[in-house]
């Protein structure tokens, strides 16, 4: 997926006069997508599970609600005021290497949860 954003952005871009490409360090950050995909397949694997009436561990659910909580309301914040200059620039690679590591976390939270869920 990752790649294939990158794809896109770097296609459908004209590059800056003196420049080979658009792509820019910014476009390496996934992590806000992984996290709403996982926040979204997460909560639509839980609804379907209940519609289809499995039981769904109150520890899963639990923790699927910590990770949504703290993926979508407390991450943001903390990564503005860490990961961001005054200027609104990401302030290294580190820090794109670190939120998309997150992000991965986050994704992979939600694909353990799906799997425990429907028991494959």
């Amino acid at each position: 997926m990752a790649f294939l954003q990158t794809f896109m952005r770097y296609a459908s871009r004209k590059p800056p006069s003196g420049s080979t490409h658009s792509l820019k360090i910014d476009d390496a950050i996934f992590y806000v997508d992984w996290v709403v995909t996982s926040a979204v397949a997460l909560g639509y694997s839980m609804v379907s599970a209940t519609m289809q009436g499995k039981q769904i561990e109150t520890a899963t659910v639990v923790v699927a609600l910590i990770v949504l909580v703290v993926g979508v309301a407390m991450i943001p914040p903390l990564v503005r005021d860490t990961c961001y200059d005054a200027s609104g620039k990401i302030k290294g690679w580190g820090y794109v290497i670190l939120l998309d590591v997150i992000g991965l976390i986050f994704l992979a939270s939600s694909v353990v949860a799906g799997v425990k869920t429907y028991g494959g």
